[in-house]
């Protein structure tokens, strides 16, 4: 079998377990499963594949079909122009959320902050934080998560990246804040936010996941009160907090953040995410 045979089989055998894109799939997976560059892959077209690679190649495929995440099988995945480690345990990032970073971003760069203290609270792979801290070299990124298993993914991507501004805590974010931990300049939140009746009406792809990632509670909205009430409170006038959350919630989370004295608010849609918004806002009272 050539390269070329492989590619077409794979490809038929996702489009037949009714994967979404069966084509990039397949090409993800024997560049994969034959150590191939995205470049090499098409030059390699009429070599022959060896036997174990073609086995090699056809596990990959059967645990794709069977709904494991792409980027489960690979075991990282690229995020904001950065390479993140993630498995088991952890929430896949996802193009949107990417949003999400820019405006931390923007923020710290428009009002030029050269030391900020940014927070990254339900970082799960770190993808959100690590970002920022790979991007805004002078700030210090706190990293808050609750589930050990999720920290691990966020610490060995961030030995990964070479980042030595950040740090992770392994911490539930509905619990009070202890006063030693500072006050944010920059809070960033991609918080679980899905109906908790709705978790299960995700779809195959998410199965993998861990549902405690999407579990927002009856309606959604119950890590954004708890890090209202217990986190951005108390950040100082000028801060900024930013959040992802579904577009029907946006007035709901600005209305959180304006009872904490935040305004100036900003509400973004996400290209390539469907119905995902940002949501960020200044504390001005």
């Amino acid at each position: 079998m050539t390269v070329f045979g492989l590619l077409r089989r794979s490809e038929g055998s996702l489009s037949e377990a009714g994967v979404e894109y069966p084509d990039f799939d397949a090409a993800q997976l024997v560049m994969f499963a034959l150590g191939l560059s995205k470049d090499r892959l098409l030059l390699s077209y009429p070599d022959p594949v060896g036997e174990d690679d073609v086995r090699k190649c056809g596990e990959l495929v059967s645990r794709r079909s069977d709904g494991e995440p792409l980027q489960y099988i690979l075991g990282s995945w690229e995020f904001y122009g950065l390479q993140f480690f993630v498995g088991p345990g952890v929430l896949v990032p996802r193009q949107e959320t990417e949003h999400l970073v820019s405006a931390a971003l923007e923020h710290i760069e428009k009002n030029g902050l050269a030391a900020p203290l940014v927070w990254d609270l339900c970082a799960g792979s770190g993808a959100v934080g690590l970002s920022v801290a790979k991007n805004a070299p002078g700030a210090s990124v706190v990293l808050f998560e609750k589930y050990p298993e999720a920290a691990a993914w966020c610490e060995k991507s961030r030995a990964f990246l070479g980042i030595n501004n950040a740090r992770t805590v392994i911490r539930d974010v509905t619990e009070p804040f202890p006063d030693g931990l500072g006050t944010p300049d920059v809070l960033v939140s991609n918080p679980p936010y899905v109906r908790s009746a709705n978790v299960a009406l995700l779809g195959a792809d998410t199965a993998f996941e861990p549902t405690q990632a999407f579990d927002g509670g009856d309606d959604g909205l119950f890590f954004y009160r708890a890090i209202a009430d217990g986190c951005i409170s108390r950040m100082r006038r000028g801060s900024f907090a930013a959040f992802e959350c579904d577009d029907w919630q946006a007035p709901a989370v600005m209305e959180l953040m304006a009872n904490c004295g935040f305004s100036d608010f900003s509400d973004r849609p996400c290209p390539g995410g469907e119905d995902v918004h940002i949501v960020g806002g200044v504390r001005t009272g």
